[in-house]
């Protein structure tokens, strides 16, 4: 999603992109016992906050988007910081906002994913964003909402294991990223 140049332009027109790594990447490695090896990094989560200049979460994006979807929850969401930005009152305008109470896109919508599709056809991967767009939009971003709707005031240290623990299903201080249990269990004949 970020390789793509029109996002990339939009996103460095608009804001002061930075990236975070929150652990190392985690790498399977599979030994087939007959010299074969797969390596391989596990799929990553990521979660985009969008914070006013001081650190202050406006809105997150959780997941993974396609280009255009992202782009158009960007471009609302600038909205969104202009109206935070300029409102007497930030805070109450800020949970205004992820209460639904104003005319932004609060909550998800299911033609968000719709630019994706137009714009480079119906295959199946292009379908899994979609899905993903979806859920993102309908099921983890009103979470989001929630939770934001309940601060007064946050930075991203103080919610991101929250966030990435209720909506992306990941315990940030599980070093065994919730396999535990698969990886020490015996089985018969052990």
């Amino acid at each position: 999603m970020f390789s793509d140049k029109k996002l990339a332009k939009y996103i460095n027109a608009n804001f002061e992109p930075c990236w975070e790594p929150l652990r190392p990447v985690p790498i399977l490695t599979v030994d087939f016992g007959d010299g074969r090896v797969l390596k391989r990094t596990l799929h990553g989560n990521i979660a985009s906050y969008i914070c006013e200049a001081n650190g202050q979460v406006i809105d997150i994006l959780p997941g993974i988007y396609g280009p255009r979807s992202y782009e158009k929850c960007l471009q609302g969401l600038l909205s969104v910081a202009s109206f935070v930005h300029t409102a007497k009152d930030r805070d109450a305008a800020l949970r205004a906002y992820h209460m639904g109470k104003t005319p932004f896109p609060g909550y998800g919508s299911t033609t968000i994913a719709e630019p994706e599709i137009v714009a480079l056809g119906g295959s199946k991967f292009l379908n899994d964003i979609r899905a993903d767009v979806i859920n993102n939009e309908t099921i983890k971003r009103p979470v989001i909402h929630n939770m934001l709707a309940q601060r007064h005031s946050t930075i991203p240290a103080d919610i991101t294991n929250e966030v990435y623990k209720r909506t992306l299903g990941l315990d940030l201080t599980d070093p065994y990223l919730g396999l535990g249990d698969a990886l020490s269990c015996t089985f018969p004949g052990e």
